[in-house]
């Protein structure tokens, strides 16, 4: 998946990274965050 690949590129996703910093950053860039915006201007748009 992409978080395998992009994990390095992000200080985040890093092991020694911030782990509450990380627990923030799933919330906000999760697969169910991105379905949820895109229904959202789905929705804005019919």
């Amino acid at each position: 998946m992409v978080v395998e690949r992009t994990r390095d590129r992000y200080a985040v996703s890093r092991p020694d990274g911030d782990p509450e910093l990380a627990a923030k950053y799933e919330v906000l860039s999760s697969a169910e965050s991105n379905v949820a915006g895109i229904m959202h201007a789905l929705d804005r748009h019919a």
